[in-house]
């Protein structure tokens, strides 16, 4: 079987089911990175930083929560990831503000969080 890359086109649309809060949570995270309070960064394959040159097949535009956000792969090395990232920064303010709304969909959390 042949896959046809990127597997997820950048549209918008969630893989996953989405309630109110968490499709209000994307739009705030994303109007974040739209103005620039969080910043996002190149994050080049480990093997560029050892002195190679990488070529890079992309899998998805986008998560399954419809962020976008480009995956490769790296055809020299095999290495999976993020081709931009949030800078330092801006990835502890989003765990310290927003991850919680966008990937549970609840602002506390439930008993099941601490019981699963």
């Amino acid at each position: 079987m042949m896959l046809n890359f990127p597997l997820y086109k950048n549209d918008g649309r969630a893989s996953v089911p989405l309630n109110g809060l968490q499709k209000e949570a994307i739009k705030v995270f994303m109007s974040k990175i739209e103005s620039g309070v969080y910043r996002l960064e190149e994050n080049p394959c480990l093997c560029v930083w050892s002195g190679g040159h990488t070529l890079d097949i992309t899998i998805t535009e986008k998560d399954r929560y419809g962020i976008p956000c480009r995956y490769v792969l790296c055809t020299h090395c095999g290495l999976v990831r993020q081709e931009k990232r949030l800078d330092d920064v801006s990835t502890a303010a989003f765990y310290r503000d927003d991850d919680r709304n966008i990937y549970v969909g609840q602002e506390l959390a439930s008993g099941n969080f601490f019981n699963g």
